[in-house]
């Protein structure tokens, strides 16, 4: 008899731990009994296949007292689904699904995913902590603060699962003709992908990039993700360099662009799993990343304390680290931190040596196919063993 297994997850909208929690049900639905809970059925943009999904129809609103009775709902809402399907294990992404879900217990196993950085210094971690009967995180590094800060020993890293062969097969698939790329001439493309979202740090991206088109004016720098990006866009103007930066919103199918282009670029913040870094390098993109909390360092290098305290440009040994850069927004186009050029710095060096473009085209290839869909499978499976 399979166990029953509720993956928990506030909607199935575009993102990075959407993403995975998709593919966790893909992947499980042959070892457990598989059912997602959702609590926004808006703006769909994954296909589940046969998996049923739960609309708790609960959506976020605005301000505290909302907050709280969101909550308390989607607590009550989660008991009785669990009650009924009879679950064995809930397993929940993202930190408001983790604190209605470790609050919800009905005598199920209780894991909660820890999808970023952020989830560390959420007012909700404490508690969320206390009562999840498992913690699993997506990098060593959240792992390690947050047995140090919580005092918490039942927590496990297991690292997002990629299917090479689907990537694969997804980036050679034809994607729609867009100005971006049709008009581009013989232009270079720089690309980052993700949703609007301050985290990103896409105003440290821009102020970067009009640098590096100084050095490489056949250039281009692409957008892809859900947003009106209306400040970037403003930005970019200020700057002067809107003809050269296109905003081409969520995509379908996310990788027939991506192997269009020449140079992958991570400017986030904060992080917790970069899915997008993974999924650029699958499909061959040498990548220049920050070295953010956390995940970049992780991925990059074979041991990421080589990154600690990083202060200038470092060629790793499976892309370019460079510097943690500052989380608050400047939207100021006459301001440049130091940390921006040297991303600009590692920009050109990616567009202008051919010989480091290679190499880190190979490089990527090889790492990517390191974070595997088998190897995520079985140690979700251990776990549920209780191994």
């Amino acid at each position: 008899m399979k166990k029953k297994l509720l993956l928990i997850v506030p909607s199935l909208q575009q993102g990075g731990f959407q993403r995975v929690c998709v593919r966790t049900a893909l992947l499980l639905k042959d070892s457990f009994q598989v059912t997602i809970a959702i609590f926004n059925g808006e703006d769909r943009a994954f296909d589940v296949g046969d998996i049923p999904v739960v609309d708790l129809d609960i959506k976020s609103k605005p301000g505290k007292p909302a907050k709280v009775i969101n909550v308390l709902k989607r607590i009550q809402k989660l008991k009785k689904l669990k009650r009924e399907l009879k679950i064995d294990i809930a397993y929940s992404f993202g930190t408001t699904a983790n604190l209605s879900n470790s609050l919800s217990k009905t005598g199920e196993w209780n894991w909660a995913g820890l999808r970023s950085y952020v989830d560390v210094d959420a007012f909700e971690m404490k508690i969320i902590c206390r009562r999840a009967d498992k913690l699993i995180s997506c990098s060593k590094l959240i792992e390690n603060v947050i047995r140090e800060r919580f005092h918490v020993k039942d927590i496990e890293t297991v690292y997002n699962p990629f299917d090479m062969k689907e990537l694969t097969e997804l980036s050679n698939e034809k994607a729609d003709t867009i100005d971006a790329f049709s008009n581009k001439g013989n232009d270079k493309i720089i690309m980052t992908m993700g949703r609007e979202d301050d985290l990103k740090g896409y105003w440290h991206l821009l102020k970067s990039f009009a640098l590096t088109l100084k050095q490489c004016p056949a250039t281009r720098l692409v957008f892809m993700g859900r947003g009106e990006f209306m400040a970037y866009k403003k930005l970019a103007s200020d700057l002067g360099i809107a003809d050269k930066v296109h905003f081409i919103g969520a995509r379908k199918n996310p990788f027939a662009y991506l192997k269009q282009a020449d140079c992958y670029v991570l400017s986030s913040v904060h992080e917790g799993f970069p899915n997008a870094l993974v999924e650029a390098m699958a499909v061959g993109l040498p990548v220049i990343a920050t070295n953010c909390k956390s995940g970049p360092a992780e991925i990059l290098c074979k041991d990421m304390k080589q990154a600690s305290g990083l202060k200038n440009m470092m060629k790793a040994e499976y892309g370019i680290l460079v510097p943690d850069m500052t989380k608050q927004p400047d939207y100021d186009a006459n301001v440049l931190e130091e940390e921006e050029k040297l991303l600009a710095d590692a920009m050109v060096e990616i567009l202008q040596n051919e010989e480091l473009w290679n190499i880190y085209h190979e490089k990527a290839l090889m790492r990517a196919k390191e974070f595997s869909t088998e190897e995520y499978v079985e140690h979700l499976v251990r776990i549920s063993q209780g191994k």
